[in-house]
C-alpha cells in the first residue's frame, strides 16, 4: 500500500488529475452519485480528499468533469461516407467504439442516477444529448429533407434514446452484443430516414 501511494506521490499535476478523474469514473460507474461520500472518492482513488478538492474542488466538481469527459470523444464525430447507409454505418460504429472504450465514464451516468434538481449536471447531460441528435442529423445530410426541422430533430432524438438503451444492454446487463446492437441501430437509423423521407 505504502509503495503505490509512494508511487503516486511523484505524479505530474496533469497526470495525477488523469487519475484522479479514471478512478472517479469507475467509483461512478458502480455507484449512484448521491451515495457516494468523500470519503469513497478518496479510497478509491488513492489519494487525500484534500488533493481531489484541490483539482475539483468538491464531490460535484469531480461528478461534472466526469461527465464533461463523456462528452468530449463525440463532439469529434466523423460524418463520412458516399451514401446515407455508409455514413449511418461509420457513425455507430464510431459511437460504439468510443462507448467501449469509455464504458466506465458512461456506466456513472446511466446506472448512476445523477444529482437529481442539480440544474449544471442536468444541463450537461441535455447538452450531451442534444449534440448526439446534431450528429445524426449531419449523418443524415441532403438525403433526407425535412420540411419540419423540430420533427427532425425530435426523431434524432428518439434515435439518441434508442441507442443509450441499446447500449446499456449490451455493456451493462449484457443481453445484447456489439454486433447486435450495431444492426439494431443502423436498421432504426435507416427506417428512421425513410419515414421522415415519407412525411
Amino acid at each position: 500500500m505504502r509503495a503505490a501511494a509512494a508511487s503516486r506521490t511523484y505524479l505530474h499535476a496533469d497526470a495525477r488529475r488523469e487519475q484522479i478523474l479514471r478512478d472517479a469514473r469507475r467509483l461512478y460507474a458502480r455507484r449512484p452519485y448521491a451515495v457516494v461520500t468523500t470519503a469513497d472518492i478518496a479510497e478509491a482513488t488513492g489519494v487525500s480528499w484534500g488533493l481531489v478538492a484541490h483539482y475539483f474542488g468538491d464531490k460535484r466538481g469531480l461528478y461534472l468533469a466526469v461527465l464533461y469527459s463523456i462528452a468530449e470523444p463525440t463532439a469529434t464525430a466523423p460524418i463520412s461516407g458516399a451514401t446515407l447507409h455508409q455514413r449511418l454505418q461509420n457513425l455507430v460504429d464510431f459511437a460504439l467504439s468510443v462507448l467501449e472504450r469509455n464504458q466506465e465514464s458512461w456506466m456513472a451516468v446511466i446506472s448512476g442516477g445523477y444529482a437529481s434538481g442539480d440544474a449544471e449536471i442536468a444541463m450537461v447531460i441535455e447538452t450531451g444529448r442534444e449534440r448526439a441528435a446534431g450528429i445524426v442529423i449531419a449523418a443524415l445530410g441532403s438525403d433526407v429533407a425535412a420540411p419540419n426541422p423540430d420533427k427532425l430533430r425530435a426523431a434524432a432524438r428518439c434515435i439518441v434514446g434508442l441507442a443509450e438503451s441499446a447500449a446499456a444492454e449490451w455493456l451493462h446487463r449484457q443481453r445484447l452484443t456489439r454486433d447486435e446492437v450495431r444492426a439494431l441501430l443502423i436498421d432504426s437509423f435507416t427506417a428512421m430516414a425513410a419515414v421522415i423521407r415519407a412525411s
